[in-house]
């Protein structure tokens, strides 16, 4: 668990981040096996990670935080399948480049889905298009992936142009429907308060074309 810290403690910051601002809520899912007064113990007091990040091994950790933080700390980390990057100064995009922005690269797919996503991009091409969705919900989207949730408990926004998940060309509309939300982690490197765009890579399908991805579990390509 040190080595994860250390390798990246901005990506665990911003975990635990998410995490804190959703814990109590109904959008927390997965939910770990905590209740919600030590949930909120153990972020109140949960240094910053970059110092956590010093530590040597996981006996100086535990001793540094105790045994229950840690188990939480493994929780965040591990059940987070996501690989994400905090991206230094040179790969940021520079038009959102601000001590106020902080820019993350992920990779949430699996490698059979991410496989079927290479092969329909070589078919039909991809392009790049903005998502934004409240704070609350990014714990689950992280984990999980965007999901159609239109027309369930869950949706937050209605679906004027019908179910499904919605992307924009541009990112300002993505902000507009990424509601901020308090960050109650107090040792974040992030600030005090997270809204979260995404900007994401899709398939550019035939419009109004129903496709099968049966038939790309089976098709080989040469790369």
């Amino acid at each position: 668990l040190a080595k994860e810290i250390k390798r990246d403690p901005m990506f665990v910051d911003l975990l635990f981040s998410v995490f804190s601002c959703t814990y109590n809520t109904k959008y927390c899912n997965p939910k770990p096996d905590f209740s919600d007064a030590d949930l909120k113990k153990i972020i109140e007091k949960m240094p910053e990670m970059r110092t956590l990040g010093l530590l040597e091994d996981d006996v100086k950790l535990v001793n540094r935080i105790g045994l229950d933080s840690l188990k939480f700390l493994r929780w965040i980390i591990f059940t987070c399948r996501s690989n994400f990057l905090f991206l230094p100064t040179t790969l940021e995009i520079p038009e959102f480049r601000s001590e106020k922005c902080f820019q993350f690269m992920a990779m949430s797919a699996s490698y059979e889905q991410e496989n079927i996503f290479q092969q329909m991009k070589k078919v039909y091409g991809s392009r790049y298009l903005w998502h934004g969705s409240p704070t609350l919900r990014w714990h689950s989207i992280i984990r999980q992936g965007l999901k159609n949730l239109s027309n369930t408990n869950l949706m937050g926004t209605g679906a004027r142009y019908g179910e499904g998940i919605y992307l924009a060309p541009n990112s300002r509309v993505a902000y507009d429907y990424a509601v901020p939300y308090r960050n109650a982690y107090p040792k974040s490197q992030l600030g005090d308060e997270l809204q979260i765009v995404a900007l994401c890579e899709v398939i550019k399908l035939p419009d109004k074309e129903k496709v099968s991805l049966f038939s790309f579990h089976y098709y080989n390509f040469s790369y």
